[in-house]
């Protein structure tokens, strides 16, 4: 098992950016306002959260549109062994501070189906900038979670816990989520395996966040 933080500095000047759109349910789908939403849809004043699982490759020119357009991802709730799937951190009313900041940090948890610990890091910067535009949008945190299933990672349900911490309001709120690896395979090319052999495989688990 191996677990890598990486920063991706293309990702970084996106993640400075405004990235924020208007504040529907419409925008994440049934199956995401019932697994991740930590408020209610119509609560107004409530610092909410949510937690996407897409197997979008391209998630991320979906999401950097205008802010009046909605975008919509392709929802996932498992993955095959050499496939890639991408959990996508939502929030919604963060309170700025007396100089308009934001300052949003969160705690990460991903644990194997065995209940083993895959990952685990608490306090780490999930959106710290000027709070732009209605506070009730829709904005995505600087930590992008990638999840490529290999050979020798167990099947079943692994689960990823976020908690959400708006340090400015004073609150923090648990998000969680999961995914199925199964073990249909969509790798092209198999080496040929003797009876008895061992498997040495590992995920790769990535992380993007702002630096």
């Amino acid at each position: 098992m191996k677990i890598s933080l990486r920063i991706l500095l293309a990702a970084i000047l996106i993640f400075m950016t405004p990235w924020s759109h208007a504040s529907q349910i419409g925008s994440l789908s049934l199956v995401s306002y019932q697994k991740g939403l930590a408020h209610p849809a119509d609560s107004n004043l409530a610092f909410s959260g949510w937690l996407l699982v897409t197997d979008d490759q391209d998630w991320r020119e979906k999401w950097d549109t205008p802010e009046q357009a909605i975008p919509r991802f392709n929802e996932t709730d498992e993955v095959r062994l050499g496939e890639k799937i991408t959990i996508l951190t939502f929030y919604r009313n963060p309170l700025p501070d007396d100089h308009g900041l934001i300052n949003i940090s969160c705690d990460l948890t991903i644990t194997k189906p065995d209940g083993s610990l895959s990952y685990q890091q608490e306090n780490m910067e999930c959106a710290n900038e000027k709070l732009q535009g209605n506070p009730q949008n829709l904005r995505l945190t600087y930590v992008i979670i990638d999840f490529i299933g290999e050979i020798g990672d167990p099947y079943g349900r692994w689960t990823v816990e976020v908690t959400l911490k708006d340090e400015n309001r004073g609150v923090e709120i648990q998000l969680q989520t999961f995914f199925e690896l199964i073990s249909t395979s969509r790798f092209t090319r198999w080496r040929p395996l003797k009876s008895g052999l061992d498997f040495n495989g590992e995920s790769k688990i990535l992380l993007a966040e702002k630096n």
